[in-house]
């Protein structure tokens, strides 16, 4: 009696740890041999990250943006044209790209005070008219790679 109660929950267990979390067609999948589709995860998708852990990244928030020269190499993965975010050594002024009345206060706004707009990311649509480049009122936010360290507190 004792022994078909522990099969019973046993089963129970099973039934809510396995059959419930995974989708219908993962469980054929595991169950009946069909092969999983492109996207979808593979039985053994979890053992490849055993062997070889994928990189991790955390956000990093860049405050203001150097100067750079046109035969320069990239400092960087490609994002857009060099002028949206950087200003060219010998080229056009600072202040000098085209901005709407509004954005030229802004930009004195976040000049003399705060930054004024919200943080983005290098590859955000803008969403008002031109004001000028977007690190005058903007934080730019980019993934980087953590740095893998024996330590924990890193």
């Amino acid at each position: 009696m004792v022994l078909v109660l522990l099969l019973i929950v046993g089963f129970v267990a099973f039934w809510q740890m396995v059959l419930t979390e995974q989708p219908e067609r993962a469980l054929h999948t595991i169950f009946m041999g069909r092969l999983p589709k492109p996207t979808e995860p593979g039985l053994i998708e979890g053992a490849g990250d055993l062997v070889m852990p994928q990189d991790q990244f955390q956000p990093m928030t860049i405050t203001h943006i150097p100067n750079i020269t046109m035969q320069e190499r990239l400092p960087h993965p490609y994002v857009g044209p060099c002028i949206n975010c950087h200003l060219i050594t010998g080229g056009a002024e600072p202040g000098s790209q085209f901005k709407t009345p509004y954005g030229a206060v802004m930009e004195s706004l976040s000049k003399n005070l705060m930054k004024m707009g919200p943080p983005i990311k290098p590859v955000s649509k803008r969403p008002h008219p031109p004001a000028g480049r977007c690190i005058k009122c903007h934080d730019i936010v980019v993934m980087v790679p953590v740095k893998k360290s024996p330590f924990i507190w890193q």
